[in-house]
């Protein structure tokens, strides 16, 4: 009778240790990076739009969540691209910033200066305030798990409350 649940607690460490093995985010720091730098010379300017967002979100989606990292009212105290990445902690608006970096310093450089968009919003009906990221006025990741949302239906549900730009490799603050 002990053995049943001994080798159901055996299985499911052993799944864990499978999945967590192939995940980019989990590989320390040097792995990560490496598969940061991949990612961004994957997105080329072959891939459709919605297919090169979507490489951003699955590649983000992986990432170990954890409770408040980052200080999103804060932007001076934020990390580079490579610190974040180094750091490899994160919470949803760690995320956010790194879907930023990660479309700001992609070798297509698709979106430049504005249409490319990090926002803090904030849902009053949700209680809810957050970074995202908003591409073209079009689509915004970061905002919910795994989803390229769109701004525009979005948009009216939200208080965008302050907006940066990504210019000559740095983010600079919008007023809005």
């Amino acid at each position: 009778m002990l053995l049943v649940p001994q080798l159901s607690v055996l299985t499911m460490s052993f799944a864990n240790k499978i999945s967590w093995s192939h995940n980019d985010f989990l590989q320390g720091s040097e792995h990560r990076l490496s598969s940061w730098k991949n990612l961004r010379q994957e997105l080329q300017a072959d891939l459709e739009n919605q297919a090169w967002i979507q490489k951003v979100v699955d590649f983000w989606s992986l990432a170990p969540l954890q409770s408040r990292v980052l200080d999103y009212s804060q932007s001076a105290t934020w990390p580079g691209p490579w610190q974040l990445m180094h750091a490899g902690d994160f919470d949803e608006n760690a995320v956010s910033l790194g879907m930023f970096y990660t479309c700001a310093l992609s070798q297509d450089r698709r979106w430049q200066s504005q249409g490319l968009e990090l926002l803090l919003l904030k849902d009053y009906k949700n209680h809810r305030e957050q970074l995202a990221v908003c591409i073209e006025k079009t689509w915004l990741i970061g905002w919910e798990y795994r989803t390229i949302k769109s701004w525009q239906t979005l948009g009216n549900q939200v208080m965008l409350q302050h907006c940066w730009r990504w210019d000559l490799d740095t983010y600079l603050a919008v007023s809005v």
